[in-house]
Formats: C-alpha cells, sequence, structure tokens
C-alpha cells in the first residue's frame, strides 16, 4: 500500500509540472487509454452538468446521451466527495 501511495503522490505531481494545455494533452493521450479519456471526458461533461444546470439527472442523461447511473453516481461525487469537482469547476468559470 505504501508503494501506491508514493506512486500516487508521485503521479499527481507530475500532473502539477503541466504547464499548459498542449502538455496536458501529449501527457494525457499517453498515460490514458482512448476509451479511458472519453470516460473521462463524459464523467467531467456530467460534473459540469449538474454543477451548473440545475436540471434534473434523468434530463442531464437525456441531453447528454448517458445513463441516468453515470449521472446519479457524478451527482452522489458532487454532493459527498471531497469538492475537488466544485473548486475546478468553480476556477474555470472565474
Amino acid at each position: 500500500m505504501a508503494k501506491t501511495k508514493k506512486a500516487f503522490s508521485e503521479l499527481m505531481q507530475a500532473f502539477l509540472l503541466l504547464k499548459n494545455e498542449k502538455e496536458a494533452k501529449l501527457f494525457f493521450e499517453d498515460i490514458f487509454t482512448p476509451q479511458e479519456l472519453e470516460a473521462l471526458t463524459e464523467r467531467w461533461q456530467i460534473v459540469q452538468s449538474v454543477l451548473g444546470s440545475g436540471l434534473p439527472q434523468r434530463k442531464i442523461a437525456e441531453q447528454l446521451g448517458c445513463s441516468v447511473a453515470l449521472v446519479t453516481r457524478a451527482n452522489r461525487q458532487v454532493k459527498y466527495g471531497t469538492g475537488g469537482f466544485a473548486h475546478v469547476y468553480d476556477a474555470l468559470k472565474n
């Protein structure tokens, strides 16, 4: 477990080294598979809708063409998670 914790910390440090969108894109395309990037992008779209639209979960799922279960999972993380989604969402809006 200590190895995993250290590796996670190093990964977070690697993310912090990225200076712009181009560097992030290059790194993300190397570290994530296309399917993982698609899933992350979809989750971020859902989170943005949950935080910004005020729409019911079913309506968000309809608009984004995803399952209600995915929207429910994202909504749960927004409500009961660490606050990271809201922090980044707010930072991007400002």
